[in-house]
């Protein structure tokens, strides 16, 4: 994949979820987001649904989860699959759970839980969810062969601005590499 964006900031402290929240304003309206894991928290997910965005990630274990409903149970030789409606986070401190998919793909060689806010399965099948986050891993592979390849791992100035610079050249000779 090409880089088509970056986004930089200066703060080397700032945490990824400020970032994040940074970000988002700047999204299209249907814009659909891979995220780790890290993500799923409810507050991400009501931010999500007030610009109308969708998203696509692993389910954080540390998130508490209560099933609504069962949308799908599917046991085969080959793949199996629970495809439910939960609502995630809510505390007696009054803040809101949220209503989410939880789906689970798994067969003898991998398992994997995702969350989305796409609540239809007819827009967005289990099988098209499992797709759509293993293309996630094509944006990690990119990151990884700018910071291993192109030494991004190694900075050669610690200004704010030098570090920007040196970012947004090893993007853009990542893309003409892969041109």
């Amino acid at each position: 994949g090409q880089l088509k964006e970056l986004w930089f900031d200066p703060d080397g402290c700032a945490s990824e979820l400020t970032m994040f929240e940074k970000v988002l304003p700047s999204l299209p309206r249907g814009s659909l987001l891979l995220a780790d894991r890290y993500y799923p928290k409810p507050v991400i997910w009501r931010e999500l649904e007030a610009g109308e965005i969708t998203m696509v990630s692993r389910y954080n274990k540390t998130v508490k989860k209560e099933r609504v409903e069962i949308l799908k149970t599917l046991r085969g030789k080959k793949l199996s699959v629970d495809d439910w409606l939960v609502e995630m986070g809510g505390s007696e401190h009054g803040t809101q759970p949220v209503l989410l998919r939880w789906v689970r793909v798994w067969s003898a060689d991998f398992d994997i839980t995702l969350l989305t806010n796409v609540l239809d399965p007819k827009k967005l099948s289990p099988q098209q969810l499992l797709v759509l986050y293993r293309s996630r891993w094509s944006i990690e592979r990119m990151y990884l062969a700018m910071k291993d390849v192109l030494e991004l791992n190694h900075l050669y100035n610690c200004s704010p601005a030098a570090v920007g610079q040196q970012t947004f050249a090893t993007a853009i000779l990542h893309n003409a590499l892969r041109l």
